[in-house]
């Protein structure tokens, strides 16, 4: 081939491909007039994200970047009413990341709509409204992150928190994934929020995630299709009440808090789905929660149950039942390998109430304390020290009796 006819060739394959680029944002010192370089940052998230382009990554100084809306077209972030979604926002991934050795943190991360173009709330059978692309990693996420109608999400290697204290976040989730489809949360954790991870979604994967020191239920699921739960540590769940509490109207607020909690949302509308079919749940460890370390609730949304895999979970302490099955399943559940702690109760008070008060923490407001060190004391042989799992941890100030550890039962009672 003749070299001009080589040249130009090379200029038609690679000439109009867009290369990646690095852009950079900095909370402290930098000016959205600016062009985004690492000499020259943008101050504002929301002015770099009009920068990126399909396959570009906008890298975060330190600082505090306030709310991060997006993924969808409306002028007024706070009038989701108005929000309309976007078929395709980006074609390739695009990336927000801490700069290497910075800490940014996010307020509150709202990704997508669950409205469609005429109107409020596409259905659950409509799979997503909105092809958006993005990776978050290594962020501080505040007041959680909301992921609705989107499609193509992975949120890895960031610490969700919300803001509020223990009592009002309760309802609230740290990551809430709603009518979206391929979304991925791996490697966060997720810590001082009501709920840990609430979802009712498609093609949905939890993997290698910390949840802990919550006042509510690690996972919520709602509903939805084709989840995988893997690898995740879910523990030192409570609400800080009990039964007794409520009654009394001392602790309003108490709920039986679990590892993992099913149910459907039983009102008719279409955004709700009304079953959950093909999850597999394997390789999680649970321990030190309020109640349950899973509870299943019957479905009374008219949908079913189908095709379920339990594979190499761990259960420890837990104030309840292990597995609470309260609900009838089509097809195939299956377990394999499940094991219980091996050891015997932990000594301690019993309490003569029933189980939901056998594990007792106060959760005071207020930011929540350091996470503390595990022990790898091997100088006692008494049955706390031959655990597998941390000591159960407590807030400044509590007193409350030694958890029970609770071997592997499984309740079908419905």
């Amino acid at each position: 081939m003749p070299r001009c006819k080589s040249i130009l060739l090379s200029a038609l394959l690679f000439g109009s491909q867009a290369f990646a680029t690095t852009f950079y944002a900095d909370a402290s010192i930098g000016k959205d007039t600016d062009p985004g370089t690492l000499a020259q940052p943008v101050k504002t998230l929301a002015k770099g994200m009009t920068l990126v382009k399909s396959d570009d990554t906008l890298l975060l100084q330190s600082g505090n970047y306030g709310d991060f809306s997006f993924g969808y077209a409306g002028a007024d972030p706070k009038a989701n009413w108005a929000w309309r979604p976007i078929a395709e926002v980006f074609s390739k991934w695009v990336t927000i990341a801490a700069a290497p050795g910075a800490n940014p943190h996010l307020a509150k991360v709202q990704l997508g709509t669950l409205n469609h173009d005429t109107g409020w709330a596409i259905s659950f059978e409509q799979k997503g409204n909105s092809d958006l692309r993005l990776r978050m990693e290594h962020l501080q996420i505040d007041d959680g992150i909301k992921i609705e109608g989107s499609r193509h999400v992975q949120i890895k290697h960031n610490t969700i928190r919300l803001t509020g204290d223990t009592i009002t976040i309760m309802p609230r989730a740290g990551v809430s994934v709603f009518n979206g489809q391929f979304v991925t949360l791996d490697s966060n954790e997720i810590t001082h929020s009501g709920i840990g991870i609430q979802g009712m979604t498609r093609d949905f994967v939890v993997r290698g995630n910390e949840i802990h020191h919550n006042s509510h239920d690690g996972i919520s699921i709602l509903g939805g299709e084709n989840w995988l739960v893997e690898g995740n540590r879910i523990h030192d769940l409570d609400d800080g009440a009990n039964d007794d509490e409520q009654k009394s109207g001392a602790k309003p607020w108490n709920m039986h808090v679990d590892g993992i909690h099913m149910y459907m949302v039983n009102s008719g509308a279409a955004k709700y789905a009304i079953g959950s079919r093909n999850f597999t749940f394997r390789n999680n460890v649970f321990y030190h929660l309020e109640a349950m370390g899973v509870m299943i609730n019957a479905n009374t949304a008219g949908g079913e149950y189908r095709d379920f895999t339990w594979e190499n979970n761990i259960w420890g302490p837990v104030g309840g039942i292990g597995f609470h099955l309260g609900a009838d399943f089509e097809e195939r559940s299956c377990f394999a390998t499940t094991p219980s702690s091996p050891l015997p109760p932990t000594p301690g008070p019993a309490s003569s109430a029933g189980p939901w008060k056998a594990v007792r923490r106060v959760w005071p407001s207020g930011p929540s304390p350091p996470r503390p060190p595990r022990s790898t004391s091997s100088t006692t042989t008494s049955s706390a020290s031959r655990s597998p799992f941390p000591p159960r941890t407590m807030w400044p100030g509590t007193s409350i009796s030694p958890a029970r550890t609770h071997r592997w039962t499984v309740s079908s009672s419905k």
